[in-house]
């Protein structure tokens, strides 16, 4: 969907069931599934072009398919492992199969399966808050308030959503990102772990004709993410690889890593995705889980409006906890296990990777 709007052929002031504030992955699934069940859903977005920018390392793995078909087209390169390159010199190769998509090619496929099903969009819209059963929000120098029977945070780490009802996000990793060409041939996704990069991580991530070079850095340790990035690709060209890159974007943001909150349903408010702590503490991975929150979503505001479920959305929290509570919470304790202990001492910090990170079996032992 490469519109650029908002649509001024819908009045915005009009009663909807649902309003959702955000068109990533969790609000445009949560968009489709409300809609297929016949509830008045309209999507709003500060950005002008669902899509862009792209402020994602772009990796979902395979099981991802089970809740959202990738059409090729929307995939850049097929991975089959992960290499962990420790601070001790070792690395570790794990079998992790999955998919480096082109993400803004995927929302605007989802948006455009949005669209079909009757979903309205305001692209170019800015939240400012919730007051009142109505969501507050500026297009262009216009103040409006939508009113809503449902509304879904779904927009992002800062929610606004969430900070207006008092449920938000406290510990973030930052993260910057190029994406460089040319690319390199591979079916490896790479994690580096070392100490100038502290609470987090460096990655390449291997894209059709490109790679995706990034960094997530814990801004608790006084490291700016920026210059870890320029750090870390020196060091890749030390090493031969990236020479003369030609960096085609940049990109920066925060990535939610405190693990889910606590409450993600208050009164007839929903949240989803990175504005609900979804993504993994560990990883930094939130596009899998976002899906899977915001099809909750979608089916729960359904399934109470149809009074199919007593207790209306209480149903969301029991959904996506069933299948992602353990994953995250987990990840949780391993994040705050390494960000209270970070040791500068490479031997130290690769001995703690090794029950603190996925590619290590001992991750999955308390």
């Amino acid at each position: 969907m490469r519109t650029r709007t908002p649509d001024m052929t819908i009045r915005l002031e009009s009663s909807w069931d649902v309003v959702i504030a955000g068109a990533g992955p969790a609000g445009l699934s949560c968009a489709r599934v409300a809609s297929e069940g016949g509830l008045s859903t309209l999507v709003v977005d500060r950005k002008v072009m669902v899509g862009e920018p792209v402020q994602c390392a772009e990796y979902v793995p395979r099981p991802i398919t089970r809740e959202l078909p990738l059409p090729s087209e929307c995939i850049s390169r097929r991975v089959s492992k992960m290499i962990t390159h420790m601070p001790d010199g070792t690395s570790e190769e794990s079998s992790y199969p999955g998919y480096i998509l082109y993400r803004d090619k995927l929302e605007t496929l989802l948006a455009e399966r949005c669209r079909e099903q009757g979903v309205s969009f305001a692209l170019g819209t800015r939240v400012l808050g919730v007051k009142d059963g109505r969501l507050q929000v500026k297009v262009g120098r216009r103040s409006l308030d939508i009113p809503y029977r449902y509304l879904v945070g779904a927009d992002g780490p800062l929610s606004r959503v969430g900070a207006s009802i008092g449920v938000v996000n406290q510990n973030f990793v930052v993260g910057a990102q190029y994406r460089a060409g040319p690319g390199e041939d591979s079916d490896a996704t790479e994690v580096f772990f070392y100490p100038e990069c502290p609470g987090g991580y460096a990655w390449v991530f291997p894209k059709a004709a490109s790679a995706n070079i990034g960094v997530g850095v814990n801004p608790r340790f006084g490291k700016n993410a920026r210059r870890v990035l320029d750090g870390f690709l020196r060091g890749l060209q030390e090493k031969g690889r990236f020479n003369h890159p030609d960096i085609q974007t940049t990109a920066a943001g925060l990535i939610p890593v405190g693990g889910p909150l606590e409450r993600t349903v208050v009164g007839n408010v929903i949240l989803a995705g990175d504005a609900a702590g979804m993504t993994d503490p560990i990883t930094g991975a939130g596009i899998h889980t976002a899906v899977v929150a915001g099809t909750s979503a979608g089916e729960a505001m359904v399934r109470s409006v149809n009074r199919e479920a007593p207790n209306g959305l209480d149903h969301y929290e029991q959904d996506w906890k069933m299948v992602l509570d353990d994953q995250l919470r987990r990840a949780a304790q391993k994040r705050r296990e390494l960000d209270d202990n970070w040791p500068r001492d490479p031997e130290e910090l690769a001995g703690m990777l090794r029950t603190r990170w996925i590619a290590f079996e001992g991750y999955y032992h308390d």
